[in-house]
């Protein structure tokens, strides 16, 4: 069955996500999507890209206080570059 995470081919910008005690933006089985000028401030888990989640860009997001700001697991291809990661206890993890 398809996952009720998955997305594609959608840009997700301009958002303030903040505070979460869990993940902020989820994603499984997507691709091909822009995360862009975002603001993820004092969240666990900022932005979770899992299984699957491939050829992405993540790009131009401010990351701020967070547990972990980024995190892909099972997914391959993506792009990640001119994000600002300050103050938090991980920036990106990465896992297979």
């Amino acid at each position: 069955p398809e996952s009720k995470y998955t997305i594609s081919n959608n840009k997700i910008f301009g958002n303030i996500i903040r505070e979460n005690s869990n993940y902020g933006i989820v994603t499984f089985e997507s691709s091909n999507n822009i995360i862009s000028e975002n603001f993820f401030n004092e969240s666990s888990k900022s932005l979770y890209l899992g299984r699957w989640s491939d050829n992405n860009i993540i790009s131009y997001n401010n990351f701020t206080g967070n547990y972990i700001s980024v995190i892909l697991e099972y997914s391959f291809n993506n792009m990640i570059f001119d994000n600002s990661i300050i103050d938090g206890n991980r920036g990106i993890w990465l896992s297979y």
